[in-house]
């Protein structure tokens, strides 16, 4: 059976529903990629590219802030 959406895909938005509300969990214009390999592998990562850098130059420094708004506004998945 062939995979009809094998192909690569840029978000133009992430949102989610909470009863009336809607949320953009990654901004307005969210960073990522989503790749869908033939066999049905998939790989999708996102961003909110209005999260700053770490002031320190590097992650393994980061202040409790920066760790919290660098795991909310990243995402990683992959699978089948």
């Amino acid at each position: 059976m062939p995979n009809n959406v094998a192909g690569m895909w840029r978000p133009k938005s992430v949102r989610s529903t909470e009863k009336t509300k809607t949320i953009e969990s990654f901004g307005p214009t969210p960073a990522g990629l989503l790749c869908f390999h033939e066999n049905m592998h998939f790989v999708e990562l996102l961003s909110d590219p209005r999260i700053p850098k770490f002031r320190a130059g590097r992650p393994d420094a980061g202040t409790a802030e920066e760790n919290r708004a660098a795991v909310t506004g990243n995402l990683a998945l992959f699978g089948t």
